[in-house]
């Protein structure tokens, strides 16, 4: 279909071969609209896998897949997802010009995992919301943060609540903030 917009295929169990399923079907849409006389038919823009059983494996065949599909919205709470997720995923940041949103919540990530995507993230001028909450990145996830806010004036909302930052963390973060000319909601509870 291609005027599908949005896909939530969340809290079904969803697994990495079913995730390899959509990654290919999201790339030859997006290779056949390309070749088409049309602009861009495929519409896909947000798709939600929350609560499933996804693991890096599966979110890395997802993140090349958001590249060429054009999708604004990635959506894998509450998943499986550790560091080496973020890693692919931070390959496939630098390229994106539409992804809008991550959110990555509630899944197995720690501080090293934002430290790679860091990287990419502060040169991309796409990205809006970053959502982080409930994983593991304590005080040095916070100075990755700082790191990302720092350079990256695009970002719009982050929610890092729920992932022990403590002063250590938290004091780069504000440091970045005083200097910040952009707007920013930040939830950073707990």
């Amino acid at each position: 279909n291609q005027r599908l917009e949005y896909m939530d295929l969340g809290d079904n169990r969803l697994t990495d071969t079913a995730v390899q399923l959509l990654a290919t079907m999201l790339a030859t849409k997006a290779k056949r609209a390309q070749q088409s006389s049309v602009l861009f038919p495929f519409s896909l823009k947000r798709i939600v896998l929350s609560s499933n059983n996804i693991t890096s494996n599966g979110f890395g065949l997802l993140s090349a897949a958001l590249t060429s599909s054009r999708s604004t919205h990635c959506e894998v709470a509450h998943c499986q997802v550790r560091d080496d997720g973020c890693r692919v995923m931070a390959q496939h940041l630098e390229n994106n010009k539409y992804l809008r949103v991550i959110d990555i919540s509630s899944n197995l990530l720690t501080a090293d995992g934002l430290w790679v995507m860091a990287e990419a993230l502060r040169n991309n001028g796409s990205v809006e919301i970053l959502r982080l909450n409930d994983n593991r990145l304590f005080d040095s996830g916070g100075r990755a943060l700082a790191s990302i806010l720092k350079y990256n004036h695009w970002i719009k909302e982050v929610n890092v609540s729920g992932n022990g930052i403590g002063t250590k963390g938290v004091i780069p973060i504000t440091k970045v903030l005083m200097h910040r000319r952009v707007g920013l909601e930040l939830w950073m509870h707990g």
